[in-house]
């Protein structure tokens, strides 16, 4: 109820949201995953030809949760943003769990 009473926070928690996703999509993108475009507070990046479920074990054994499931979007892994400290975490689990991608293996982006 408080932060409904507080426009300022709420402005700095959304610039902070927004500057995590995309500084999080932008990484992810680098390294080859394309991400969907969000205007929320989580967002979806294609795992290539990996189904999600296999993907949420991996992160649970490194200590993150990720998203379920979304049929039909089953090569697709919702994040939701988190703190800067949740988002390095997140990052560096994605660059152990799945190798960057070149341009020579990215293949067609869906």
């Amino acid at each position: 109820a408080a932060s409904l009473k507080d426009p300022a926070a709420q402005a700095d928690v959304k610039k902070k949201t927004i500057t995590l996703r995309n500084n999080t999509s932008k990484v992810l993108e680098s390294w080859g995953y394309p991400v969907i475009p969000a205007h929320t507070n989580f967002f979806m990046v294609h795992l290539g030809d990996r189904t999600v479920q296999p993907v949420i074990e991996e992160f649970r054994k490194k200590g993150i949760l990720v998203g379920r499931p979304f049929p039909p979007m089953l090569n697709h892994l919702r994040v939701s943003v988190g703190t800067p400290e949740d988002m390095e975490k997140f990052i560096r689990a994605f660059k152990e769990i799945f190798p960057q991608k070149t341009a020579a293996t990215a293949g067609p982006q869906q």
